[in-house]
Formats: structure tokens, C-alpha cells, sequence
């Protein structure tokens, strides 16, 4: 549509001249609406779209990349090492079979039981029976009776002191008062070496304490009778 621009000639009594009318009140005179211009619309950014531009400003950032769904990165000490999640499709793994338990005392334990051992047999040394005679084992039979054996130390201690019988010692003299049971006890403990394999005592007999006070400690086995 063609527009014609309207212009005044200028009054003689020399006033301003009336001004150019603009297109849009030109259009109004005419009865025409003029078109209102609308702002562009810009679409808004999409979360994919987002994404990729975070990206994009990360790497031109020098920073590490990371996927926009990713968990934040601890700063701090990791608290263990990863764990791969098993599959629930795999089958289980086969537990460790256990090994049976076996019940007693252990394979060279100190406490294993000791065979049970026979009076006499390889024993090096002398066996005191009190009391009590063996009816069994290595020592059956082999008994010596002690006053068979006491008897001579008894009569050297006698001789010795110009005596019938220790026990008869007068004041004054060396076996006196009880004096010759520790005698003997000295003298049964230096022939310590001839002392019989198994020797017979009986706790009645004369120098019987003496002579146990003196070989206990030395002998190899003591078997005492209870009556």
C-alpha cells in the first residue's frame, strides 16, 4: 500500500512549520492497527542440553569430566577398597568344606598317656619295697630282706666301738644316746653302690627309718604296702 507524506507549506506570519507525522499515526488516522512487534521466543535449554554445556565448561576448564549423573568425588581418604557386587545370576560359591574335628589329645601332645610301667624293667638303680613283697613283674622273686643286708653294717658300727650291740653304747661314748641311728643312716648312704636291686624292708625292723631316710632319695622305685 502506497503512503503519501503530507507537507504543510509554511504560514507567511513565519510560525514552525507542524511536524512529520509518524507511520504509526498516520496508520491510526487511516483506521489501521499497526502490528505489534512480539519478542522472540528462546526455547529453554533442555537437560541433555545442560549437560553438554556443563561439559563443554569443564573442559575448557582443565577440570576433571565427569557423567552429569555421577555421585560428587570425595575429597578425603576412600574408606575401603571397592567392592565388585555379585551377580544375582551366578550361582553361589561352594562353601569350604571344614575339616573334621578329631577329638583327644593332639599328636605329640605332652600330655599323651604313658604306657604303664613295670617295676624293674630297664631301670637303672634300686627298688625299695615296704611292706610289701612283688607277686608280679621283673622284681618277682629278686627280693633281698633288709636285715639280711643291714646286719654286717650293724656289726661294724658294734665292732667299731668295742660293743656287743650299737644300741648298748654307754654315756659318754660316740653312739650314745641315739647317737648310732645317725651313724648308720651315714653308713647306709656311702654304700649306697652295694645296696641289693630290690630290697625287702619292713617298717618294724631294726634301722629301718634310718635306712629309708637314707636311700629314698637315691632309689629308682619305692613301692610301699597300706595295711
Amino acid at each position: 500500500m502506497a503512503t503519501t507524506t503530507e507537507t504543510n507549506a509554511a504560514p507567511a506570519n513565519g510560525t514552525a512549520p507542524p511536524r512529520k507525522l509518524s507511520l504509526a499515526e498516520k496508520l491510526a488516522q487511516m483506521g489501521v492497527k499497526a502490528p505489534v512487534a512480539e519478542a522472540p521466543i528462546t526455547p529453554a535449554p533442555s537437560p541433555s542440553g545442560k549437560a553438554e554445556a556443563e561439559l563443554a565448561a569443564r573442559k575448557s576448564e582443565g577440570a576433571p569430566l565427569l557423567a552429569p549423573d555421577a555421585p560428587p568425588r570425595d575429597s578425603g581418604k576412600s574408606a575401603g577398597p571397592a567392592t565388585v557386587a555379585e551377580s544375582s545370576d551366578s550361582p553361589p560359591s561352594p562353601e569350604p568344606e571344614k575339616e573334621a574335628v578329631k577329638k583327644g589329645r593332639p599328636k605329640g601332645s605332652k600330655n599323651q598317656e604313658k604306657p604303664a610301667e613295670t617295676p624293674g624293667a630297664s631301670r637303672a638303680g634300686f627298688a625299695l619295697y615296704v611292706d610289701c613283697i612283688p607277686q608280679k613283674g621283673a622284681d618277682k622273686g629278686k627280693g633281698v630282706m633288709l636285715e639280711e643286708w643291714i646286719g654286717p653294717l650293724l656289726k661294724f658300727l658294734a665292732e667299731k666301738h668295742g660293743l656287743e650291740d650299737v644300741r648298748l653304747a654307754p654315756d659318754g661314748s660316740e653312739p650314745a644316746f641315739g647317737r648310732w641311728k645317725a651313724l648308720l643312716t651315714l653308713l647306709v648312704r656311702s654304700k649306697a653302690e652295694e645296696v641289693p636291686p630290690v630290697l625287702l624292708i619292713s617298717s618294724f625292723a631294726l634301722g629301718a627309718h634310718e635306712v629309708l631316710d637314707a636311700l629314698i632319695p637315691l632309689a629308682a622305685d619305692v613301692v610301699r604296702g597300706i595295711r
